[in-house]
């Protein structure tokens, strides 16, 4: 357990920014477009295959060498609110007008992208 805590501690700051980039172009709905391509830049950053549903989401695969086994499943919500841009100076506000990150889906995002990071890391140990 150690080892994980170390390892998450490891990628801190990757996780900020993750939530960073989300947080500057919320998206409503099932209209996820650069959110999308978002995590699939991610996930592709870090040597991990996935592809886009019908309905805007992705599903991605991490496959340890041990053959068939236990399953993970990690899910996030991604989309945004239709509330006014924040007011706020920071260098990661929203780009959207009209529509915000205010509900923690960035969030929600940022730590099953930086969970994934860690199992992928971890792949050739899964039982």
């Amino acid at each position: 357990m150690n080892k994980i805590l170390k390892e998450s501690e490891s990628i801190k700051n990757e996780i900020i920014n993750f939530r960073r980039e989300f947080h500057k172009i919320p998206e409503i709905g099932f209209e996820l477009y650069q959110t999308g391509e978002l995590i699939q830049r991610f996930l592709k950053e870090m040597s991990i295959e996935s592809k886009k549903t019908p309905c805007g989401g992705i599903v991605a695969l991490i496959e340890g060498d041990g053959g068939e086994g236990s399953v993970i499943g990690l899910r996030a919500d991604m989309d945004g609110l239709p509330v006014k841009k924040e007011e706020t100076e920071l260098i990661f506000t929203s780009k959207h007008d009209g529509k915000m990150h205010s509900c923690g889906h960035d969030a929600h995002m940022a730590m099953v992208l930086g969970a994934a990071k860690l199992l992928n890391q971890m792949k050739n140990s899964f039982n």
